[in-house]
């Protein structure tokens, strides 16, 4: 069986800081207020399935007072969950069973806080200055697929939000393609729950109704600009923006940054389709920039029928790292089959994963394992912020045990929130990098590829690679007679393992007259680069990204074997 090439497997230095993480979780300690290790707490107990009393609503939760390490040197806090194999945590460790490892190397653990949950409902005071765990966040991502169907997942959601959080815990929804605020108002995402789950598959359905007729290789016979083609996907957009009534203003994930709470409205439809039923790898990236700047515990409760395709460790990886920069648990919920890239996800950032349980069970066993945790500070391998990233390891002194916990950080100054002005930026970077990992084609702006590889000149070969970018599926602006856009263009070249080989980016601009629009609508825009490569290519995969649309195109040429 022939495998697709240019799958999830390419490992090449897209990720930017915005999607990445920038956080150091570290601090220059202050001689004062040095605390000491607290006595092991009792856990809280499990919350029982009966209705709780909902506090007034509440949309930006109120930050909780985090423990905060100052000792005579640099430390790293992890946070790690101990539990048995029924998933109920193991309270009784001390600080002698613990041993840290960053990037393989044994480190000395300086601070140990055993941290039982303590809702401030239940009267969570301070412990020798250091604040109880009283917040948790989960952010639902609604990720596509049949939720409800014969195992009623959704209504599984919403009987635990009702009965299994607690009155503090904030919640937000990922849906299609917007992210509600966090709220305690927990009834609020309820209402939103309940109408998601009466009107998705027509939605889904009209929605790809309205984008096939355009699509000519679907058999699609109308125009874009068609006003029938118009008013069905302003009616569609309409009934999804209706869904979030009472959890508004929402925000569209593909550009979010936390502490905006504004609507950008959809560019056009190809986008919220492909982001309502194939971004996961935005949607996932999303949601970690949501919580990244949340106090307290937060988790990603990723809830998807398929979950994620990719097999392989290093695509786990590229999500991992983020999450687990940002201090961002991702649980991984599925009703269907088995999906190791999932599994790995959860596994890499302390998460919870299954495709066996209810989704009632599974965020039960969410529930009980974050009621208890153990927060240790480190000594770092090295303390200089060099900007890399290091991986941690947790070993546990107690057998049949599961441990959980974070991937490592990056090596970098605490960032502020993103400014507004790195949207497109972040836009970009996250469409070309699904586009990338994408196996498949991305037809929003149809590409010609063909690549040529040149005679050595030393060491190192060129691939000319002749590009041809349909220009009727850019955006343009038009200012008295002259027509301009703007296109990111990405080229890479690897080998038959799909290793890089070679990598070039430029970003072009293009100024037309009247008569050359019109050539490049009829004839396409032709484009002739290099790319230089340190071994024999047998892929070149080519991305290009249209800002005045917010299409992306790719297309991967494959060299043939010499005979």
């Amino acid at each position: 069986m022939m495998v697709a090439p240019m799958a999830i497997r390419w490992i090449v230095r897209l990720v930017p800081a915005l999607l990445a993480g920038v956080v150091l979780c570290a601090q220059t300690p202050t001689p004062a207020q040095t605390p000491t290790p607290t006595p092991t707490p009792t856990p809280t107990p499990a919350p029982t399935q009966t209705s709780r009393p909902k506090p007034t609503p509440a949309q930006t939760p109120a930050p909780q007072q985090t423990p905060v390490f100052r000792t005579s040197t640099t430390v790293v806090p992890v946070t790690v969950t101990v539990t048995d194999q029924r998933g109920n945590p193991i309270t009784d460790l001390e600080q002698s069973d613990f041993t840290v490892y960053e990037n393989k190397v044994k480190r000395e653990i300086v601070n140990f806080f055993p941290q039982a949950f303590m809702p401030q409902s239940a009267g969570a005071g301070n412990v020798d200055g250091i604040g109880p765990h009283t917040r948790r966040t989960f952010v639902f991502v609604l990720a596509g697929g049949l939720f409800q169907n014969v195992f009623n997942a959704l209504d599984r959601t919403i009987a635990f939000i009702r009965t299994g959080l607690e009155p503090e815990d904030a919640v937000g929804l990922m849906a299609y393609d917007r992210s509600t605020p966090l709220t305690t108002d927990h009834e609020a995402v309820v209402r939103v729950l309940e109408r998601y789950k009466t009107n998705y598959d027509r939605l889904y359905n009209n929605l790809w109704k309205a984008t096939v007729v355009t699509k000519p290789a679907l058999f699609g016979t109308k125009k874009p600009d068609d006003p029938r083609v118009l008013a069905a996907q302003a009616k569609v957009r309409a009934e999804i923006d209706a869904l979030f009534d009472g959890l508004r203003p929402t925000q569209p994930i593909i550009e979010l940054v936390p502490g905006m709470n504004r609507v950008v409205p959809i560019i056009n439809n190809a986008q919220l389709n492909a982001v309502t039923s194939g971004s996961n790898g935005i949607k996932l990236r999303a949601g970690i920039e949501l919580l990244r700047f949340v106090e307290g515990e937060r988790h990603l409760v990723f809830m998807s029928s398929g979950g994620l395709a990719s097999d392989d460790e290093e695509a786990a990886k590229r999500v991992a790292r983020p999450a687990s920069d940002a201090r961002v648990i991702v649980d991984m919920i599925g009703n269907y089959g088995f999906s190791w890239g999932s599994r790995k996800v959860a596994e890499l950032t302390g998460g919870y994963y299954s495709t066996l349980d209810y989704t009632d069970k599974s965020l039960a066993k969410i529930d009980r394992k974050s009621r208890f945790s153990y927060l240790l500070g480190y000594t770092p391998l090295n303390p200089e912020l060099d900007g890399r990233f290091r991986e941690v390891d947790v070993k546990v002194n107690r057998d049949d045990v599961v441990v959980r916990f974070g991937l490592g950080y990056y090596a970098r100054p605490e960032p502020e929130p993103p400014d507004p002005t790195a949207l497109k930026e972040l836009l970009l970077r996250a469409r070309v990098e699904t586009a990338l990992s994408d196996a498949a084609f991305a037809t929003d702006i149809p590409l010609g590829v063909t690549a040529i590889l040149l005679p050595r000149m030393g060491i190192q070969s060129e691939v000319r690679v002749e590009l041809k970018i349909d220009a009727s599926r850019m955006g343009w602006s038009a200012d008295a007679g002259t027509r301009t856009a703007r296109v990111e263009l990405r080229a890479f070249c690897a080998d038959a393992k799909e290793a890089i080989l070679g990598e070039f980016s430029e970003r072009l601009d293009f100024e037309a007259n009247e008569e050359s629009y019109a050539q490049w609508l009829q004839n396409g825009i032709r484009r002739a680069i290099r790319v230089p490569v340190m071994g024999t290519p047998k892929y070149v995969k080519v991305v290009v990204y249209d800002y005045g649309s917010d299409r992306v195109g790719s297309y991967t040429f494959t060299f043939k074997d010499k005979k």
